[in-house]
């Protein structure tokens, strides 16, 4: 028997995201620059791109770049039609 859940939930077994609990795969004194200590291997790309909590930091992160960016065109748009206008 495989120890991988179904594919629907990206090949893991339910509530085992492949790391001990509390410590996020990393023992103390390890900086996280090398290998893990314990020896389970880090998390590859496909891994984490299948991570939920990923793509709501990214889709966050892009909402608030694009109102800032809006908020600062909206400004210039502003600003520049009172220079219009004033002169």
């Amino acid at each position: 028997m495989s120890s991988e859940g179904p594919v629907g939930n990206g090949g893991r077994r339910a509530g085992n995201s492949g790391h001990p609990a509390g410590n996020s795969g990393r023992r103390a004194g390890n900086s996280g620059g090398g290998p893990p200590v314990d020896g389970t291997p880090r998390p590859g790309l496909r891994m984490v791109a299948q991570d939920r909590r990923m793509w709501m930091i990214l889709g966050m992160v892009a909402v608030l770049v694009v109102c800032c960016c809006a908020t600062a065109a909206g400004a210039l748009v502003a600003l520049s039609t009172g220079l219009v206008t004033a002169g």
